[in-house]
């Protein structure tokens, strides 16, 4: 039973691993189109929505206590048999499970993100910050009148 349990809990957190890591490479993507250089990132952490940095460390440090707790359960050469089996998931996960960075699910969550930002920029008179996202917006193609 304690076994069942702990691979399980490992495919979960692989599972929201993968999404994290997808979801970043997402705003990259995003970041990219949306920027005067097509290899450029600057606009990477303007779209990124806040609170997702803390989700991803959050996220990395379950995974890196899964790892350890199997490492102190099953042993070291059990250990690192973990961390293979938790890189395959995580890899299986994103292959078949996990939708592509160019998927509409992640753009919408960014441009939703992005348009939350802007009407809370505005409301709160911060004008100089709101007409940064309204550009970035127009950029991604939404268009905001102007009131």
């Amino acid at each position: 039973m304690k076994a069942l349990i702990f691979f399980s809990s490992l495919y979960l957190i692989s599972l929201a691993f993968g999404y994290v890591v997808r979801f970043t490479e997402a705003t990259s993507v995003m970041g990219r189109s949306l920027g005067d250089s097509k290899d450029s990132t600057e606009n990477q952490d303007a779209i990124t929505p806040p609170g997702f940095s803390t989700l991803y460390v959050f996220i990395f440090s379950l995974s890196l206590v899964a790892i350890v707790m199997g490492f102190v359960i099953y042993g070291g050469l059990a250990g690192v048999g973990i961390i293979f089996l938790y890189l395959f998931l995580a890899i299986i996960n994103r292959m078949v499970i996990i939708p592509s960075q160019e998927h509409f699910h992640f753009t919408n969550r960014i441009t939703s993100s992005m348009l939350n930002r802007y009407s809370k920029y505005s409301s709160r008179g911060n004008d100089s910050r709101a007409q940064s996202m309204r550009k970035l917006l127009d950029k991604a193609g939404i268009k905001i009148p102007k009131v």
